[in-house]
Parts: structure tokens; sequence; C-alpha cells
């Protein structure tokens, strides 16, 4: 009989480990402190979720979410999905264009 692999779907598509960290960034953190929260504790109370999930998320190291993750934040903090992320695609643009410039160079 012959063994056959077994399908194992990737995770890439559903965690934030595989796009590098200064591309995609966590908001969560700003959009709490302009709601009044000062902390993962505080997050944790106020979107009934765990500690933990909520330390990662403040700290911008959560790698994967859920959908009532999601959910629970953006009730708690009033903001649509969307809204809890900044990406961008090229974040060492301003420096390359500063560089190519001559103004990313210290006169000295």
């Amino acid at each position: 009989m012959k063994a056959t692999a077994i399908y194992q779907p990737s995770r890439m598509a559903t965690t934030f480990a595989n796009v590098p960290r200064s591309m995609l960034r966590l908001l969560v953190r700003e959009i709490a402190e302009r709601e009044g929260i000062e902390n993962p504790l505080q997050l944790s109370e106020r979107a009934g979720l765990p500690y933990e999930t909520c330390r990662r998320v403040w700290n911008d190291v959560a790698e994967q979410w859920g959908r009532k993750t999601i959910e629970r934040l953006c009730d708690a903090l009033h903001v649509r999905p969307g809204q809890l992320f900044d990406y961008d695609p090229e974040p060492d643009k301003l420096e390359r264009d500063l560089k190519a410039k001559g103004k990313g160079k210290r006169k000295g």
C-alpha cells in the first residue's frame, strides 16, 4: 500500500507572521488611548477578551487573530476592522527617496 501525503492548508493566509512587521502595524493602542483606555487590562475588561490577547494586540506582537477578537475590539473601540491596521507596502520608500536626493546624509 502506498502512503499518501495529508493535505494541510497553509497558515500563511491567517497569520500576520508572513508580513514584515514594518509593513503592517496594529493601531489598537493608539485607538484605545483615544477612547480613554490606558492599558491592556482596561482593554481586556472593555472588550471582554483575555488579558494575554489584549497585551499582544496592545504591544503589536499579535500574529494571529480570530474573527471574534476583531469583532470585540471593533465594538469596544468603536471602529471598523480596517481601522485597526496601518499598511505601508514600501516602508523604506521615504528613506530611499531622501538618500536619492542627498538629504539623507549628514554633513560633518
